[in-house]
């Protein structure tokens, strides 16, 4: 329970099993480093070029739920602070990502593409791609390294300044967001835009070496 630079994950409620971290719909969720630890990928140090991947491999146990957070790393639903958020609705099975500036809930992007996410309790690869740099399609969305769809950024600048959270998976900084499933991994890339070959390549390396995939 560290991620890949030995920062220990905190768990609240959540157990351990052998296919990963098992989490419920109460208060379940884990942390991990601090407030500065994944600013960059709200532009924190760099407004203009940011970039990353998220891939998470993951089954959902009740998929109507109203949503669930993958990853937030800011007090999502606040008008005064700076993050981003990966979640599905598994209502609508729509995919989110949300990057906000701080300013009145000025959103970079916030984006719900199209019904994704299949009504089903099995395992799962959902994954993000970013950036900033790039004029339209900043954002791309994968389920089973298949690309599902892309989003535009809005014209609101991102804030070179740290959230006021640490890094949550599982649950919203404010509270909301229950993941109510099992998070074998998550993997989050700085500076780092995978190709769809990538996606795909990472998938089937998930498929050999996780067996309840």
């Amino acid at each position: 329970s560290s991620d890949h630079y030995g920062r220990l994950v905190t768990r609240t409620g959540a157990v351990w099993t052998p296919q990963g971290h098992s989490l419920d719909s109460v208060d379940d969720k884990l942390n991990f480093g601090d407030e500065s630890t994944l600013a960059w990928m709200n532009g924190k140090g760099n407004t203009t070029t940011f970039s990353w991947t998220i891939i998470a491999y993951m089954k959902l146990n009740n998929p109507g739920g109203s949503v669930a957070s993958i990853l937030d790393t800011g007090g999502f639903g606040t008008s005064t602070d700076t993050g981003m958020t990966f979640s599905i609705r598994p209502t609508t099975r729509q995919f989110e990502v949300g990057i906000f500036n701080g300013v009145n809930a000025a959103w970079v992007i916030s984006a719900n593409p199209a019904t994704v996410y299949p009504n089903n309790t099995l395992w799962h690869q959902c994954a993000l791609t970013y950036d900033q740099a790039l004029a339209s399609a900043n954002a791309k969305f994968y389920l089973d390294r298949v690309p599902i769809e892309t989003a535009d950024k809005t014209a609101n600048a991102p804030a070179n300044t740290n959230s006021s959270y640490i890094p949550t998976i599982g649950r919203y900084n404010n509270g909301s967001g229950a993941f109510d499933g099992i998070m074998g991994e998550l993997f989050v890339y700085q500076q780092r835009v995978l190709s769809a070959d990538e996606i795909s390549q990472h998938y089937l390396a998930a498929k050999r070496r996780l067996p309840w995939l």
